[in-house]
């Protein structure tokens, strides 16, 4: 585990805080949630087997946590915690059809199942500008509208051939029309990528980088809830020749039906980051920047429990954690609220790998400090694994109901987040608003010990 971060997830849900190399020290002192749970630690992140896909890797691997619980005991209950997330897709929690999606894994592994239940971070994209909502004005030429973007290298890493994704939704009916064009720098105006056209393809800086646009019509998962059919526009720039074309003269031009809303999120990746200049973005141009609706999968599932951050010592929102709502592409509505709870997530100590690659620690260089909804969804999870082993048979909507019996919704301050500094702190504007709506802390704070007790 050389970045730490699953042993520390690990160790907030279920260590046992025992530690023989702390001479003098307590044990216990600095036990998880549930220290005796059993730990089933599935490394699937890093798998280097690139003839299976990611999402077949993740649905084997819930699948062997389940059947190796299950070896001594078949009624065992099982609590899976997954402390990351992608933020591409439609935000719905839906899923696309044949497209062997994260949605469709978690539908099939934990619903309606007894003494299964998934946990999930909500991810940590609020506050770093990465989500737009566009309202398109009309199809005519004065109607068009301007996305700049540039493009930089995340400090610390070196350029190598990734590429960088923008991702974009909308409902869709019998001609929405929507119509993109890219340009990049120093470059002419891409051919318009319309709706099941050809895909668009280019090169551009001397052919040393190229892009490419594919505009598709998405049919989501059969289910109860019935299908909707949504429109994608997946645009890819990568480098031919190792090197991405860094800085800013990149731009996307959308035109389309009036007040048609398109969603546009964009991937982090490791070594390079597309940035949105709130400076040349105006909500009166048809472009918002928001932090709305940037919960990642599988996290906006209606399957599992998905948690944000708060921070305990402020009793504040932490500024990075991603937010709802689940968004709907027709008239019916989300089919789920997100998140459901919020738990610490600010400078949480936990375990640190022996092999962590991650500075020294503290008492002995054997715990560390760590930010995120990675940390905070363990909490959740470790609650969870002691209310199942309280009653086995419990399913996720009766832990539910106790959630939101024993949640704290009280109390939380909002912080209005200029920038999301470091994704640690945030500027704060306005410290003394109370929190609105579910779409950013759901049911509240989570209470283990209320939520426990409430279980019989």
């Amino acid at each position: 585990d050389t970045d730490g971060h699953g042993t520390h997830v690990a160790a907030i849900a279920a260590g046992n805080g025992m530690n023989p190399s702390l001479i003098g020290e307590p044990d216990f002192d600095r036990a998880g949630i549930a220290p005796e749970a059993e730990i089933i630690a599935v490394n699937l992140l890093d798998s280097e087997d690139s003839t299976v896909s990611d999402v077949i890797k993740f649905r084997d691997a819930l699948v062997y946590i389940i059947e190796k619980a299950r070896v001594s005991s078949p009624d065992k209950a099982v609590v899976i915690n997954m402390s990351f997330g992608v933020s591409l897709g439609a935000h719905d929690g839906r899923g696309d059809e044949g497209d062997n999606t994260d949605e469709e894994v978690i539908n099939e592994v934990f619903h309606e199942k007894e003494g299964v239940i998934g946990i999930a971070a909500a991810g940590n994209e609020s506050g770093i500008f990465q989500h737009l909502e566009i309202t398109l004005k009309g199809t005519s030429p004065d109607n068009i509208i301007k996305i700049p973007f540039f493009v930089e290298r995340n400090q610390g890493y070196e350029q190598d051939g990734s590429s960088l994704y923008i991702d974009m939704w909308y409902g869709i009916d019998d001609n929405p029309g929507v119509k993109l064009w890219f340009k990049p720098p120093g470059g002419v105006l891409s051919n318009p990528s319309i709706l099941e056209g050809a895909d668009v393809v280019g090169d551009f800086n001397n052919g040393k980088c190229e892009f490419g646009i594919e505009h598709t019509k998405k049919e989501s998962l059969s289910d109860l809830r019935g299908n909707v059919t949504r429109a994608n526009i997946e645009i890819y720039i990568s480098p031919k020749k190792r090197k991405l074309q860094l800085g800013d003269g990149y731009q996307l031009l959308v035109s389309g039906k009036e007040n048609t809303k398109i969603h546009l999120w964009v991937n982090p990746d490791p070594n390079f980051r597309i940035n949105f200049d709130k400076s040349l973005i105006d909500v009166e141009d048809g472009v918002e920047i928001s932090d709305r609706s940037t919960i990642s999968s599988p996290g906006h599932c209606p399957e599992i429990i998905t948690v944000g951050s708060f921070e305990k010592d402020r009793n504040r929102l932490s500024c990075f954690s991603s937010r709802g709502p689940v968004l709907s592409y027709t008239s019916s509505g989300p089919i789920a609220e997100k998140p459901d709870v919020v738990a610490p997530g600010k400078q949480i100590s936990s375990a640190k790998a022996e092999a962590c690659k991650c500075g020294r620690g503290w008492l002995y260089d054997t715990y560390i400090r760590f930010n995120g909804t990675s940390m905070s969804a363990p909490h959740v999870a470790g609650m969870v694994a002691l209310m199942l082993e309280k009653n086995n048979k419990l399913k996720l909507e009766k832990i539910k109901e106790h959630l939101k019996s024993a949640s704290e919704d009280g109390g939380l301050k909002y912080i209005e987040t200029d920038i999301c500094g470091n994704r640690d702190d945030g500027i704060e504007t306005n410290s003394s608003s109370p929190i609105v709506g579910k779409t950013e802390v759901g049911l509240g704070r989570v209470n283990v010990k209320a939520t426990v007790d409430l279980v019989s």
